[in-house]
């Protein structure tokens, strides 16, 4: 089978690419997951339920190595394996994240038409974002309002309302009404999700792979389809040019072909694009002749710079009965909640679990004062001085430190209300002012766990010496290859990586058309 271009993942960036590249109907589009569809799975479309996809044929089931710096552990690391990736299966966090992070990416790693005002017309054109009355008002100027992707606010209990914000206000941290801005993540807010009017979530791919973009007879998307490694020409000139896949239905099984003639374009996340990567001889030398595969073209980057952020449950708190979503896990409890949903599309099953969020710079005087932060500062790992570098996520609670300098050097000890019948009365609060930063790090080294944002681990730049795409996602020595989702991120960004990685996404649509329309008409040796 050939087509002109050929995807590979429909997760985050490779739903986006499929639907944009197709809107041209003289342009064929091969799209190959190796998951399943998504359309028929409610756990996905009921924003709540999404826990019920972890550990399942749903989700790739990956864990860590061991990580020496959090007692030996191994970290489960879910990512999606159907159709939407997982925009399919996360919490559904609908973030920017900070001007500086993609500002830094073009001052600093030379990543030249990657800056914020580069991918800020596609957050508004991919966006349409419903405004809640109950909720915030938010300036429109910089919110989409006629995109495929629905947006706007998920349910919000009493002790993300009444309490988590609240709580952030009186230790001084400020409120800020939306994160989705230039003017940054700075405060205390109440999260926006990507879940739509019906109160079912918004992915990706229900966004971009709708049933009519489905129907288009330029677009063909093969479910089940495990690609094993690419297929390059290597009599083309001097550098290999891709010119397809292989891959199998199913493990040990049949191999087929599937060939390019334009562009073959990897999206596979983070994890799965390195490793692909290798398996088809791009990497690094001495690497790929260990394992005995031919190398194609040698790249040290390749795999290399993965980041992810740390989150840690340090401070647990009692809450009141009746202000949480523990109820719902007993079915009979839960039942209205059930039928509400099915019904009418709302209720506390369309709660993302992470409803609310304060992002805070750790060393600055004005959250806590008096902390050790402000005693002994910490290096300034973050983008900028309106970088963020933790998040505190309310329900459930805990911090995520961005950054490569260890988490709790300078901590923050937060201050805590002394009320004992308030939301956020520490349960072990008895006993606080014994807690020694010596028991805070062996609990984060016990306890801690990764958010599941890892980027970078096939980054952007202007040298093949430390990155493996060029700023038009092209894999540097190789011809018709390109890479898009979130391993090409240059550097690891203060906040949640989807609205990115679809901005992203539909930015290279656009520099692939444009491409097309000045190259000449397609071949390949096949």
């Amino acid at each position: 089978m050939s087509r002109k271009n050929l995807i590979i993942g429909a997760g985050a960036a490779g739903s986006v690419l499929a639907s944009k590249l197709s809107e041209d109907p003289n342009v064929s589009v091969l799209l190959l997951e190796a998951g399943g569809d998504n359309t028929g799975v409610t756990e996905s479309k009921m924003p709540l339920g999404f826990g019920k996809l972890l550990h399942t044929e749903h989700d790739w089931n990956y864990y860590t190595v061991e990580q020496p710096g959090l007692a030996s552990r191994r970290l489960y690391w879910p990512r999606g394996r159907l159709i939407g990736g997982s925009t399919s299966i996360n919490a559904m966090m609908y973030h920017h994240c900070s001007k500086s992070d993609f500002d830094e990416w073009a001052s600093h790693y030379g990543c030249q038409g990657w800056s914020y005002d580069d991918l800020a017309p596609y957050f508004k054109r991919m966006e349409r974002f419903t405004p809640n009355p109950n909720r915030p008002r938010i300036d429109l100027q910089h919110r989409g309002n006629a995109g495929e992707w629905q947006t706007g606010y998920s349910w919000l209990t009493e002790i993300g309302e009444k309490g988590f914000l609240p709580a952030c206000y009186d230790v001084g941290i400020p409120a800020v009404e939306d994160i989705n801005t230039p003017g940054g993540t700075l405060g205390a807010t109440r999260f926006q999700t990507f879940i739509d009017s019906n109160g079912q979530r918004s992915s990706l791919a229900t966004a971009y792979l709708t049933p009519e973009v489905r129907k288009r007879p330029n677009l063909f998307i093969a479910c089940h389809a495990h690609v094993t490694k690419l297929l390059f020409d290597r009599l083309s000139g001097d550098e290999p040019t891709a010119i397809g896949a292989e891959f199998q239905k199913q493990r040990g099984g049949e191999l087929f072909e599937v060939h390019a003639r334009r562009e073959v374009i990897l999206s596979g996340g983070a994890v799965n694009t390195p490793q692909l990567l290798l398996l088809s001889g791009i990497g690094p030398r001495d690497e790929l002749e260990k394992h005995g595969i031919p190398v194609v073209r040698a790249n040290d980057a390749v795999g290399k710079n993965l980041k992810d952020h740390l989150v840690t449950t340090t401070v647990m708190c009692k809450a009141k009965a009746g202000t949480t979503l523990d109820y719902l896990g007993s079915p009979l409890r839960a039942f209205p909640s059930l039928a509400r949903w099915m019904l009418l599309g709302g209720g506390p099953l369309t709660n993302n679990v992470g409803e609310t969020a304060a992002f805070i710079r750790s060393w600055e005087h004005h959250p806590f004062p008096g902390s050790s932060s402000e005693r002994n500062p910490p290096k300034d790992y973050t983008s900028g001085s309106i970088g963020p570098d933790v998040e505190i996520i309310g329900v459930p609670t805990g911090f995520i430190h961005h950054g490569e300098e260890p988490p709790m050097d300078g901590a923050s000890r937060v201050p805590v209300n002394d009320d004992p019948w308030s939301y956020w009365w520490p349960y072990s609060s008895s006993d606080i002012d014994r807690i020694t930063d010596d028991q805070l790090l062996r609990w984060m080294d016990e306890k801690a766990f990764t958010l599941y944002h890892p980027v970078g681990s096939a980054r952007m730049g202007t040298s093949p010496e430390n990155s493996v795409v060029d700023v038009q996602c092209r894999v540097h020595g190789v011809n018709r290859l390109r890479v898009m989702d979130a391993s090409v991120f240059p550097e690891q960004i203060s906040g949640h990586p989807t609205a990115p990685i679809g901005a992203m996404a539909y930015k290279l649509s656009d520099m692939i058309k444009q491409d097309s329309a000045t190259a000449g008409p397609p071949h390949a040796r096949l």
